[in-house]
């Protein structure tokens, strides 16, 4: 196989798991709300039960066995402005916000980016790869002020 075809099949793939990993989320929150709104089903628990267990079974198919972590996490991501999308479109929903909320989604999107920068970093620095990383002993870390604040 020349490498232009293996290149173009690596492409493929990604664009299928990225495709996989922004349909699938939202696709169960339609069904959730479907369930809910629709048809009174009450029981979240038994829902998010249902989804881990899926998710589970599914694992084997997920991008996550193709593409690093980090590539893994924006396609989760990107998940939220495309629900978005289609609650506006198919709902005619409209996705307001408030200081609070913003203020804790701009948290969490640095804070989470920060996080994945500075694993990455140390990845590169040390040649680690994810499995060694996490193998880590934390006791055994000389702490800098620098590593306290990138693991927050």
């Amino acid at each position: 196989m020349s490498s232009a075809t293996k290149a173009d099949e690596n492409v493929a793939v990604d664009a299928v798991a990225w495709m996989f990993n922004v349909v699938t989320p939202v696709g169960i929150i339609i069904v959730n709300k479907a369930l809910m709104v629709m048809y009174g089903f009450s029981f979240a628990t038994t829902l998010t039960g249902m989804h881990f267990g899926t998710t589970t079974i599914l694992t084997a198919f997920l991008s996550l066995m193709w593409n690093p972590v980090g590539f893994y996490q924006i396609a989760k991501l990107s998940m939220i402005p495309v629900s978005c999308f289609l609650e506006v479109v198919l709902d005619k929903v409209r996705c307001g916000d408030n200081t609070k909320g913003f203020i804790a989604a701009f948290i969490a999107v640095w804070s989470t980016a920060m996080q994945q920068y500075c694993v990455h970093y140390l990845q590169r620095k040390y040649a680690l790869g994810s499995l060694n990383l996490l193998g880590k002993r934390v006791d055994a870390y000389n702490y800098s002020f620098a590593s306290v604040v990138c693991t927050w």
